[in-house]
């Protein structure tokens, strides 16, 4: 980051409460809101994601992998990690960040040998790491499930 505080760990009890911050976040950005963007680790968890804002109201576009986003395009941004690299928002919230899906247990069970897996994980940290670090001024990082470990535990804030 740039500027501002630093990353926000923000724990929901539901999917619900997740999505309804979410959507209170981005409509308090107000004309802002193009400024910010959604992140996820799958394109599964983004539709989701999408579906959900969409349902509450919340305008939203989606930054396309092979497509050049239009700056001017109304609504908050939603993206995958990857989408994400060379990018850069005023404000990012990471959701789902939850076991299982960060690190991607798909990716880490792939791997052949305790090697592999710890090159995978060291990858997934990364995306991770790539994900926060394309906001200038706010990452929150959104769990409602069991926190990833590549959290700080609830002793550690």
């Amino acid at each position: 980051m740039m500027h501002g505080e630093p990353p926000e760990v923000r724990r929901f009890p539901s999917f619900a409460e997740e999505v309804a911050w979410v959507a209170n976040w981005a409509k308090g950005l107000g004309a802002e809101m193009s400024e910010a963007c959604l992140v996820t680790r799958t394109q599964a968890v983004l539709d989701r994601f999408a579906e959900a804002l969409n349902a509450a109201g919340v305008a939203t576009y989606r930054v396309r992998r092979n497509e050049a986003e239009d700056r001017v395009a109304p609504g908050l941004r939603l993206a995958t990690m990857h989408r994400v690299k060379g990018l850069t928002f005023g404000r990012i919230a990471i959701a789902d960040a939850n076991r299982g899906i960060l690190p991607l247990e798909a990716s880490l069970a792939e791997a052949a040998d305790p090697a592999s897996r710890r090159e995978a994980e060291h990858r997934e940290r990364r995306l991770l790491f790539v994900a926060a670090t394309r906001a200038r001024r706010e990452v929150n990082v959104l769990v409602s499930g069991d926190p990833s470990p590549f959290l700080p535990t609830a002793a550690d804030t």
